[in-house]
């Protein structure tokens, strides 16, 4: 920590997910972003002047090897994720690794395994799970508002269009529509359901780059709670969720995405009208992830996204993939997208 007890973090990876959430990062109130690494210098340099970040370093090893670092934020491409985590726990740094965590339950096991020897703290940056939107609906679930849960249903689908270069199409990166974006689905769905699923079924298309360019799914819960989803980077479609209950329901138009300083969404029960409900936001999505990571590290509170939550996203992931045909090569990446 600083002198002020602040987190001191260093990103690993400068691409545009990195631009987005290490401003973000450095709002947090106990949060301060004092270095960046890439795999080019220059990359690393721009980066840490358009953003004011003190160090920049040349190499991943570089900015692990620093003793001013507390804890990473692994913005690299998916299928670096499972080294990159490995790596950072070796070198004694808390991790906050981007979504999905790992292709392969196998990886993820590792990757924690991992965090675990070293004594560090590990968890998926599923963003919208900190943000006060989705901890005020989950709360309203829980306490029963809308009875019993029966259906789950949510969405988030965009097309990218025919680009070869971008790394959600990539193979070798670990792209495609399950790992970009269904992995938010399928993380809503049960954490909604409160459950592991039993039955796991999805039907997609994969295209030339052999991934899946989009994907519907559905997931049966030993309660009898059933969800599904679609989601997609060549098919354009909405980003919208919904909870259907036995009293009552709620519908959220920006789920993964939710509005500051007020995000809203509705909520319908048993013999009364619909009601907007506003939730103050102050902050965004992905200061509250670093907030709610922070609390963690320094205090010992409760992680937003378990080790077994991501273990239980990341085989409802490979299953589905097994489902599709897409599978994957876990020797080291070689794809010059992997650059960072």
């Amino acid at each position: 920590m600083d002198k002020q007890g602040r987190l001191r973090w260093g990103i690993l990876s400068t691409g545009s997910i990195a631009r987005k959430v290490a401003p973000s990062i450095a709002k947090a109130p106990r949060s301060r972003v004092s270095a960046v690494g890439s795999r080019d210098l220059a990359r690393a340099q721009a980066f840490a002047a358009d953003l004011g970040i003190e160090k920049a370093y040349g190499t991943y090893d570089a900015l692990l090897a620093d003793p001013e670092i507390d804890a990473v934020y692994i913005a690299s491409p998916n299928a670096l994720h499972h080294a990159h985590a490995i790596q950072a726990a070796g070198a004694g740094k808390h991790i906050l690794c981007e979504k999905p965590i790992a292709a392969t339950v196998k990886a993820a096991e590792a990757m924690f395994k991992a965090a675990e020897k070293a004594g560090v703290v590990l968890m998926e940056a599923f963003m919208y799970r900190c943000h006060p939107q989705m901890i005020d609906i989950l709360r309203r679930v829980r306490e029963g508002e809308i009875g019993r849960v029966g259906l789950i249903r949510s969405s988030f689908c965009f097309d990218i269009g025919d680009k070869p270069q971008n790394i959600r199409l990539s193979h070798a990166l670990h792209g495609g529509a399950l790992m970009d974006i269904g992995c938010y689905c399928i993380n809503f769905s049960r954490a909604v359901a409160n459950q592991e699923p039993e039955r796991i079924e999805g039907a997609g298309f994969v295209g030339a780059y052999g991934v899946d360019e989009w994907c519907a799914g559905a997931l049966g819960f030993p309660g009898g709670a059933a969800a599904s989803f679609t989601c997609a980077v060549r098919c354009q479609a909405g980003a919208t969720a919904g909870i259907y209950g036995s009293q009552g329901f709620i519908e959220i138009p920006e789920p993964w995405r939710a509005a500051e300083p007020v995000s809203r969404y509705t909520l319908k029960r048993s013999g009364g009208q619909i009601e907007e409900i506003a939730v103050s936001a102050p902050d965004d999505r992905y200061t509250c992830q670093a907030e709610a990571f922070a609390a963690s590290v320094l205090d010992g509170a409760p992680l937003a996204v378990s080790k077994q939550d991501s273990l239980g996203n990341t085989l409802v992931i490979e299953t589905l993939h097994r489902s599709l045909g897409v599978n994957w090569d876990e020797t080291p990446c070689r794809d010059r997208r992997a650059n960072g």
